[in-house]
C-alpha cells in the first residue's frame, strides 16, 4: 500500500472517530437536557450519515447533474419487488418509513408502515426503510 493511500485512510478513520465522538456528546447532551436518549445503532447511523452528506457537500464535485427520470417496470415472474420510502423532518430530527412488498405482477403481498422518533438525515431513513423491508422479508 503506498503512502498516499495509507494517509487517506487515516484522514478518513479520523474523520468518523470525530463524528461518532460528536454524535456521541450531543446524545449526551439531548438524554440530559432534554431527556431523549437515542440507540447505540441510530448513533453510528446517523453518525455516518451525517459524515456521508458533510463530505457530498464539501467535495470539489460541485457540478449539477439532470435528475434521471425513473419508471416502475414489474420484476421478472417468481420474483418479490419490495418497494421503500422515507419522510424526514430535519427540524424536529424524526421521521418515517414505509414499503410494499409485491409479486412479479406487481399484485400486493405486504406492506408497513412507521415512525422513526430520532433520526438524523434523509439517507438515514431511507436505510432503516431497507432494514425493515428485509426484516419484512
Amino acid at each position: 500500500m503506498g503512502v498516499g493511500k495509507s494517509y487517506a485512510l487515516i484522514v478518513d478513520l479520523f474523520a468518523k472517530l470525530l463524528m461518532i465522538l460528536w454524535v456521541v456528546w450531543k446524545n449526551r447532551n439531548s438524554t440530559l437536557w432534554q431527556n431523549k436518549p437515542q440507540t447505540a445503532q441510530d448513533l453510528l447511523l446517523g453518525s455516518f450519515a451525517w459524515l456521508d452528506d458533510f463530505q457530498r457537500v464539501h467535495s470539489g464535485n460541485k457540478k449539477p447533474t439532470a435528475p434521471k427520470k425513473k419508471v416502475w417496470k414489474p420484476a421478472k415472474q417468481s420474483r418479490l419487488t419490495l418497494t421503500v420510502d422515507a419522510a424526514f423532518l430535519p427540524n424536529q430530527h424524526r421521521g418515517g418509513i414505509g414499503g410494499v412488498l409485491s409479486d412479479g405482477r406487481g399484485r400486493f403481498k405486504a406492506a408497513f408502515v412507521r415512525p422513526v422518533p430520532y433520526t438524523a438525515s434523509p439517507k438515514q431513513c431511507e436505510l432503516l426503510a431497507i432494514r425493515e423491508g428485509l426484516d419484512l422479508l
